[in-house]
């Protein structure tokens, strides 16, 4: 009888929660490096060298590793349904309102005020998916949502210069600023949606029968039972302790890493000898 709920309830829990952790990855990458493809004409307009767009890919960083812990501390606090959805309601805000910088100031600013407002979101993901998909389900889970960074990178090109080519002189907008307000308003219509479609717990649902409610929520108490059952930790100590610190400042050099070299080609043609290309 278990095995007649356990395989329906999980492919149903999947295919209605990672196709919009997906799209939700999907814009994240997009309001991360769609700067890169925004150079090609806002560098001009603005009179922004390839070393303000370096300093702005970079400081995102900053606010996004300081507050990574406190945004998942609060995550806690309040719920993954409406701390993600804030999350996307406010990151979406600011990458919108990048489409209206005027200055290299202004335009860091912003930068550093998106990964303020981003902090905590991939990390509070892969705890949702903890309260979704039993252990033995997790990683094809997260396959299933991390992939959408991977198909942003390959369509991120073509839909970015797409927007700005044919956008371009729109409502007296540049299309560099068209870029920046669609992937923006997507990510605060996600937001929307994950306060609607995402539930803290499978008991809350609807689409899920009593038997599977029954099945999902005593197979994940049963792992939480096995790692010792949830303690509360109180948040000075998580504070406090070297590990959690290390680990972020860890994840998020490792971010600098690869958006430095994904971004790097686009601020400035490579050189080789004398010959640039």
């Amino acid at each position: 009888m278990t095995d007649q709920i356990e395989s329906p309830t999980v492919r149903k829990v999947y295919h209605r929660l990672i196709p919009l952790l997906f799209l939700m990855l999907f814009f994240n990458y997009l309001d991360r490096s769609n700067i890169g493809f925004a150079e090609l004409d806002m560098g001009d307009k603005l009179r922004l060298g390839p070393s303000i767009f370096g300093f702005a890919g970079s400081i995102f960083f900053l606010g996004y590793m300081v507050l990574e812990v406190p945004s998942n501390l609060l995550l806690h606090r309040f719920g993954a349904r409406r701390w993600i959805g804030r999350i996307l309601l406010t990151w979406g805000a600011v990458a919108a309102l990048t489409a209206f910088v005027y200055d290299d100031t202004s335009f860091c600013v912003m930068r550093f005020l998106l990964g303020v407002m981003e902090a905590g979101f991939l990390p509070g993901i892969a705890v949702y998916v903890t309260k979704w998909f039993p252990e033995r389900y997790r990683a094809r889970a997260v396959g299933g949502y991390i992939i959408g960074n991977s198909i942003a990178a390959v369509l991120g090109g073509p839909s970015s210069t797409a927007l700005m080519k044919y956008l371009d002189r729109f409502a007296s907008l540049a299309g560099w600023q068209w870029m920046f307000i669609v992937a923006g308003a997507a990510a605060m219509i996600l937001g929307l949606v994950a306060f609607r479609a995402m539930a803290e717990r499978p008991a809350d649902v609807k689409w899920l029968t009593a038997e599977q409610k029954a099945w999902l929520e005593s197979a994940l108490e049963s792992e939480r039972e096995a790692l010792g059952g949830q303690r509360h930790v109180p948040v000075l100590r998580v504070i406090r302790d070297s590990r959690v610190w290390s680990l972020s400042i860890l994840f998020g050099c490792a971010l600098v890493g690869i958006y430095g070299l994904l971004l790097a080609g686009r601020f400035e043609p490579l050189s080789f000898g004398h010959q640039r290309c």
